[in-house]
């Protein structure tokens, strides 16, 4: 059997998960990533064929199993699911072969681009939840403030280094989060279309990119641009609950 040319590939989950990797690094990981899709699991010397310097930032995105070779988890998790979509819908049509043999001819000539297809909603449905209470309710499309009530500490994180290399500005996480819930009702309307949690997370990063963190900056504290992040936090806020939307933060 032909080896499987391709796997899923989500572009904003490889946008955010690199949004601090140099283009040399991003293109090392990118290699790595169709090296593994290629020959499995990498050894060492694979390895440093392509990251000669075994940068700690792209080791980060790889684990190591029982005999030491490299994977990314992620990317394995999607081979191997469309690896079994594509063995099930064989075998369903192996059992027809003697009645419609013509269907095996037809299963490998048209089935790649319906399996993509049929793929992305199966993995839209195994993976876009509902986070609050961790219930597993099916993730809703055109979320409310309700349905992502907290930001992962991974996108705190995230927003933090943005910040600081975007603006020069050391915000702690508790600010991160006020600024979050103030997104949350201005975004989450129930009107706005997201196809998973991830996108309203890249949507939240994006946004504060745009916030000007100097407006109001009628403090004299001795903190410059931070002094601002507060004025307009409490602004923000305060518009909000003026506007009758009550707390951000419920």
């Amino acid at each position: 059997m032909a080896k499987d040319p391709a796997f899923l590939f989500y572009t904003s989950d490889f946008l955010t998960g690199t949004m601090f990797m140099t283009d040399a690094q991003v293109g090392q990981y990118i290699r790595l990533l169709c090296a593994q899709h290629q020959h499995g699991h990498l050894s060492e010397e694979q390895f440093r064929v392509v990251c000669p310097g075994m940068d700690e930032l792209i080791l980060s995105k790889f684990k190591r199993d029982e005999k030491g070779r490299f994977f990314n988890e992620k990317a394995e998790k999607e081979m191997n699911r469309r690896k079994s979509f594509t063995e099930s819908r064989r075998g369903n049509l192996s059992k027809k072969k003697g009645k419609n043999a013509h269907m095996e001819r037809h299963m490998s000539t048209h089935m790649e681009p319906h399996m993509d297809a049929h793929m992305e909603t199966e993995t839209i449905t195994d993976t876009n939840t509902v986070f609050k209470g961790g219930t597993g309710e099916n993730w809703n499309q055109f979320p409310k403030p309700e349905n992502l009530p907290e930001i992962p500490q991974l996108k705190i994180d995230m927003a933090v280094q943005l910040l600081y290399h975007t603006k020069r500005l050391n915000v702690p996480a508790e600010n991160i989060r006020g600024l979050y819930a103030v997104f949350r009702q201005q975004n989450l309307t129930g009107k706005k279309f997201y196809q998973a949690p991830d996108d309203v997370y890249s949507h939240f990063l994006n946004w504060i990119k745009t916030q000007n963190f100097e407006h109001g900056t009628t403090h004299k504290n001795g903190n410059g641009k931070n002094a601002g992040l507060s004025a307009l936090l409490s602004e923000l806020q305060a518009g909000y609950v003026a506007g009758g939307a009550g707390s951000p933060g419920g």
